[in-house]
């Protein structure tokens, strides 16, 4: 592999090397014989992923030849090249390779160099460029010997091996968080398309500044989602505000800074906005961070804020039971209270019936059988005959 070969030869150190997400480039000066380095450079070329393209610019003393294939022509090409100039000592190198991204997976040659690339740029710039790329996971293929690390959606693997079974992708609810986001947070100058859980390490690398990268994507994002407001001011500065039982706004914060409580805020954040109930937890997180500050008036984030919070929350849940319970027995009267209404009704109801009937008698005896005794006697008032007239 390419990295191996550059290693072997100790060119990493004294070579120009620049590896971003679309793009490598390596500027070095050789003196050792052109037809040991340049063939062996030739073969290692092979190696590159077949996603990529490449450009190899091949000059001795200002007389170059560039190459953009593996082909029997090209190294035909490069071995004419070192015959015309053998007797030349020094001669120089440029390789640019044009990394594409197929199936969610870019490739990676020189991890190092791709972490100081991490490392010099802005926050605000990587996360833009990682929201073009991305969509529900990334894949870096790396073209050297590691051991697979990532997080739950951005995953780091050797090149010829696969994902190992541990390392699948977890899906973790993507568009009802950001959802949740846009109706109780927003940020200045950021069009928001990643999580936190993005960038929490499930495992470490071998590199430490990748882990400092993600640990800083991470606890900025974290805040980004626990803030009211949140704005990018630098390269390391950060400006949020949170509105709780008062108004506290962070000007000036460093990433850095940030990046040392990543496991703090991560958990913070994951907290509110996993479960139930999350536009309360959020607004619970803000109440209790809103009055949990240092002597210069900044929030302080350490394990007394997390067991606040988790204090508070029993507080608002007992504060909901108790509320549950006085409904439900407000509710248990009024159907009580109906209850017995509707047995007063039944029994006015039935004594109305009872009423009715009375009358109806009575007015069979007053007109029927008193006035059939005066006009015809006994026996004719109880005969069918004077019944049915009636």
């Amino acid at each position: 592999m390419l990295f191996e070969y550059f290693n072997c030869k100790g060119l990493i150190s004294t070579s120009e090397i620049q590896e971003t997400f679309d793009s490598l480039r390596i500027l070095t000066k050789l003196s050792e014989p052109m037809s040991d380095f340049i063939p062996k450079l030739f073969d290692e070329l092979k190696t590159l992923s077949s996603r990529d393209s490449f450009e190899l610019f091949f000059d001795v003393c200002g007389n170059h030849i560039t190459i953009s294939d593996c082909s029997p022509d090209s190294f035909r090409k490069i071995q004419e090249h070192i015959l015309d100039n053998n007797d030349e000592v020094e001669y120089e190198i440029e390789l640019n390779i044009r990394k594409n991204q197929i199936e969610s997976t870019l490739s990676l040659y020189f991890l190092d160099k791709f972490s100081e690339y991490l490392e010099a740029e802005s926050l605000l710039n990587i996360i833009h460029t990682i929201s073009k790329i991305f969509s529900d996971n990334l894949k870096f293929e790396v073209f050297s010997t590691i051991n697979q690390f990532g997080t739950d959606s951005i995953k780091f693997f050797q090149a010829g091996e696969s994902l190992q079974s541990n390392e699948i992708f977890t899906e973790f609810n993507r568009i009802d968080k950001l959802e949740l986001f846009s109706e109780n947070s927003s940020v200045h100058n950021l069009n928001l398309k990643l999580l936190p859980n993005d960038f929490n390490l499930l495992n470490i690398s071998s590199s430490n500044r990748l882990n400092v990268f993600f640990n800083k994507a991470c606890s900025v994002l974290s805040i980004i989602f626990i803030s009211n407001s949140s704005e990018f001011k630098n390269i390391d500065s950060f400006c949020y505000k949170i509105s709780g039982y008062k108004t506290v706004i962070c000007d000036g914060v460093t990433v850095t800074s940030l990046a040392e409580k990543h496991k703090l805020l991560f958990k913070i954040y994951a907290w509110a906005y996993e479960g139930g109930n999350s536009s309360d937890k959020i607004g619970l997180v803000r109440n209790v961070l809103s009055i949990h500050l240092d002597n210069n008036g900044n929030i302080k984030f350490d394990r007394e804020v997390w067991e606040a919070i988790q204090s508070n929350y029993q507080i608002y849940l007992k504060g909901n039971i108790q509320s549950y319970l006085e409904v439900k027995n407000k509710i248990g009267e009024f159907i009580i209270e109906s209850t017995s209404k509707t047995y007063a009704m039944a029994d006015e109801l039935l004594d109305s019936l009872k009423n009715n009937i009375f009358i109806i008698l009575t007015f069979l005896l007053s007109i029927v059988v008193v006035d059939g005794f005066k006009d015809n006697g006994q026996i004719s008032v109880f005969s069918n005959r004077y019944l049915g007239k009636r």
